[in-house]
């Protein structure tokens, strides 16, 4: 936690956090790394209905709500305290973290909100939300904005061109490079064994390219193990192929011994900015590969991991055939994926968030002054 007793502004953080996140994983973490300022987390929605059921009458009720991603009836009534919150103190900030999943109220009665409203984008175009929402211009309520981070530099290229290019800022998705550590004793080990393929996580990841490549590796018999560790409703993925170890639920600390474990970590996928998956590897000292898309080249490169073009399945498929039978790679990118994983440690990440938001406020008072 960076040491913030000379700063002079105050910040309010609203929070939300996913439950496939590990304990010292997601955006959230920036909440401890902060340490400073108002926090405020929805709770959990009341489920009187069903979630069908609520979710229209909800919308019924609020319908700004359908326009938000995963806005649920908690998350207004934190933006409600949130506009409670400011009438009684005086705040400098108000930091989202999620903007496209928090954000409609405060939006709604921004000029009612005297701190800089930021938010950080985490969606890029090609979500189903985005899509939905693009046609009907409803992307455009987040000009009111006065600041906006964005965890890649094509999701902020993006915004860049409908909220203000002097508003948005690329700053980078954190690690916690003291928790994701390397084990070179059990790196070491796997030497003689079977190659051992990690595969972590379900959004954005393309299906049809892991299809491929289990399959081939099947008809092939190649020296290959696959373990999955997948929410219970994407095992269906992996049905075709119950040679995949498929895991669940599991704790963080048998996660990362998990990537210890692993030669690889296989992340093919359609679209993406940031990804914990891919972090959290590289600080374990495990190269990746992905794909040559969105903003995987802001957090991968040739030293630790490979990047393929988009849907080549048998492009990944024969990298995997090679790597089988000649792990010199491997070992090289391993050194280099640990080194490279540091640039993303949440104190560097705290610091370039800390400075955009005094710049952020420093306009706005110029502004307001003026």
């Amino acid at each position: 936690m960076i040491d913030h007793s000379n700063d002079v502004f105050k910040t309010l953080m609203l929070v939300k956090r996913w439950d496939h996140h590990t304990a010292s994983g997601g955006y959230s973490r920036l909440e401890e790394e902060i340490g400073q300022g108002k926090i405020i987390k929805p709770g959990r929605s009341p489920r009187l209905l069903s979630e069908r059921n609520s979710r229209r009458v909800f919308f019924r009720v609020l319908p700004s709500a359908r326009f938000i991603n995963r806005y649920t009836f908690s998350d207004m009534l934190a933006e409600l305290k949130v506009l409670y919150e400011i009438r009684r103190r005086n705040y400098s900030v108000i930091h989202s973290l999620y903007a496209e999943d928090q954000l409609n109220l405060l939006l709604t009665y921004k000029k009612y909100v005297r701190p800089s409203l930021i938010g950080t984008f985490h969606l890029p175009p090609e979500t189903r939300y985005m899509r939905r929402i693009l046609p009907q211009n409803k992307e455009d309520r987040f000009r009111n904005l006065d600041g906006a981070i964005a965890v890649s530099r094509s999701l902020a290229n993006f915004y860049a061109e409908r909220i203000g290019r002097d508003k948005v800022t690329y700053i980078p998705h954190g690690v916690d490079t003291s928790v994701f550590t390397p084990d070179q004793t059990v790196k070491e080990q796997l030497d003689q064994q079977p190659m051992k393929v990690l595969i972590v996580g379900s959004h954005g990841r393309d299906w049809d390219t892991l299809e491929h490549v289990i399959k081939g590796v099947r008809e092939n018999n190649l020296p290959v193990k696959f373990t999955a560790v997948i929410n219970q409703k994407g095992r269906v993925q992996f049905e075709p192929y119950p040679e995949v170890q498929l895991l669940s639920n599991i704790p963080e600390k048998e996660l990362i011994g998990l990537y210890r474990k692993a030669h690889l970590l296989l992340m093919p996928v359609t679209f993406a900015t940031a990804n914990n998956s891919l972090l959290e590897s590289l600080a374990c000292g495990t190269p990746v590969i992905s794909t040559n898309t969105g903003g995987i080249p802001d957090y991968l490169n040739e030293e630790c991991g490979w990047m393929l073009p988009p849907g080549d399945a048998a492009a990944v498929y024969h990298l995997l055939e090679e790597l089988a039978f000649n792990r010199t790679s491997i070992k090289e990118k391993e050194i280099h994926s640990r080194t490279w994983a540091l640039n993303f440690g949440w104190e560097k990440i705290t610091k370039q968030t800390l400075d955009f938001y005094k710049e952020i406020a420093g306009r706005s008072n110029e502004n307001q002054n003026g």
